[in-house]
C-alpha cells in the first residue's frame, strides 16, 4: 500500500467513525484512484456504502475486495446482507451459507438466512439482537422518531391514560426498554420504573436520561425468571416493539406471570401477521422481525391465565413508505 493510499484510507476510516459518510466515500475514492486494487480501500468503501444504505454498490465493492484477497477478506455476512438489501436473493443466500460454513455459530448470518428463506425459529439469536442495538444505540431515537414515525410510546401512554385516569402505578417494569422512549412517555404515571435491555449501549443511552429508578442489562426472560433482580412483583409490565424479536411468546408470558401482581396489567405491542399466515400463529418476516396473529396472542393469554382486555390494531411505525401493521395488547393477570 503506497503512502498516498494509506493516508486516504486513514482519512476515510476516521470520517466513517464520525458518521461523515459522504466525506468518507470521497477519501476512499481518492485512495482507489491511486491504487484500484488496494484491498483495504476497497473494503473501506464497501463498509461506508453499506452504512449509507447503497447496498448494490456496497456488495460490488465487497465482492471485489474478496476477489483481490480472499484470505484476508472477513466481510462475509456484510456482503451477504448487502446483496439481501439490494434484492439479490440468490447471491445473499450463497453469502449467508458461506458465512455459516466458516462460522456455524454466527447468529447474525443464521437469523438473516432464516428470514431470507422463511424458516421460522422460536426467537432471534441473542447475539443478533445485541449487536443490532449496540450498533444502533447512538442514533436510535433520531431514526425511530424522525425517519420511522414511531408511535409506540405515545400509543402505550394513551392506553394507560384510558385505563387508569391518572392514578400512579407503584412499580413498573419496561421490558426491552432500549433508550427509554416508552419509559419517558409513562414516567409520570409511575412511582418507580425499572428497565431491562439486552444491549448495554442502549442502557447507557437510557441512563443518561435519568428515566429509570433501576436498569439492568440482560435477557428479559432471564430477568423475569430471576428472583434477585428488580422488584418481587410489578403493578404494570410494558414492552414496546420488543416481541418482534421473539416468535414463541410462551416463555415470556410464563415469566411475566411470575413477576406480575394479581389483577395487574401487561401491555405490549407486536407486528401483525398477514392473513395468509394466520394459522401459523407467528412467523419471521423478510425484515428479520417476527409477526403474530390475534388468535395466537389470545391463546397464549389463556394458557397463562391472563384476561385479554383489548387487542387493538395499530400502526407502530413505517418502513420506507410502507405503514407497518401491528397490535397493541392489554392483558390482566387473574388469580
Amino acid at each position: 500500500m503506497s503512502k498516498g493510499v494509506v493516508e486516504f484510507v486513514k482519512l476515510g476510516e476516521e470520517a466513517m467513525a464520525e458518521e461523515e459518510y459522504n466525506s468518507s466515500v470521497d477519501y476512499f475514492r481518492q485512495g482507489l484512484a491511486i491504487a484500484p486494487k488496494d484491498f483495504t480501500a476497497l473494503f473501506g468503501m464497501a463498509e461506508v456504502l453499506r452504512f449509507k444504505e447503497e447496498y448494490d454498490k456496497a456488495a460490488a465493492y465487497y465482492r471485489e475486495a474478496q476477489r483481490i484477497d480472499p484470505e484476508q477478506f472477513y466481510g462475509h455476512w456484510e456482503m451477504a446482507f448487502s446483496y439481501d438489501m439490494a434484492g439479490k436473493v440468490a447471491e445473499a443466500r450463497v453469502g449467508y451459507e458461506d458465512c455459516l460454513r466458516r462460522d456455524p455459530d454466527h447468529g447474525v448470518a443464521r437469523h438473516l438466512l432464516a428470514a431470507l428463506i422463511g424458516e421460522t425459529s422460536p426467537a432471534a439469536p441473542k447475539d443478533y439482537v445485541e449487536e443490532l442495538f449496540d450498533d444502533y444505540a447512538e442514533t436510535f431515537d433520531q431514526c425511530l422518531l424522525n425517519d420511522l414515525d414511531y408511535t409506540v410510546p405515545d400509543l402505550i401512554r394513551r392506553k394507560l391514560d384510558t385505563l387508569n385516569a391518572g392514578i400512579a402505578y407503584d412499580t413498573v417494569l419496561d421490558l426491552g426498554c432500549g433508550t427509554g422512549l416508552v419509559g419517558a412517555a409513562i414516567r409520570d404515571l409511575c412511582n418507580e420504573i425499572h428497565g431491562v435491555d439486552l444491549s448495554a449501549k442502549m442502557i447507557e443511552q437510557a441512563n443518561v436520561k435519568n428515566i429509570f429508578s433501576h436498569t439492568a442489562t440482560g435477557d428479559i426472560v432471564e430477568f423475569l425468571q430471576s428472583g434477585d433482580l428488580g422488584a418481587a412483583h410489578y403493578d404494570l409490565i410494558v414492552a414496546g416493539d420488543v416481541f418482534v424479536y421473539f416468535g414463541d411468546l410462551d416463555p415470556i408470558f410464563q415469566a411475566v406471570r411470575k413477576r406480575l401482581g394479581i389483577n395487574r396489567r401487561f401491555v405490549f405491542t407486536v407486528e401483525k401477521l398477514t392473513e395468509d399466515k394466520e394459522d401459523d400463529g407467528y412467523s419471521i418476516q423478510r425484515s428479520g422481525r417476527y409477526a403474530h396473529s390475534r388468535n395466537y396472542l389470545v391463546s397464549c393469554s389463556e394458557r397463562w391465565n391472563m384476561t385479554v382486555e383489548s387487542i387493538e390494531d395499530i400502526i407502530p411505525r413505517k418502513e420506507g413508505e410502507l405503514l407497518i401493521s401491528g397490535f397493541l395488547c392489554c392483558l390482566k393477570l387473574e388469580e
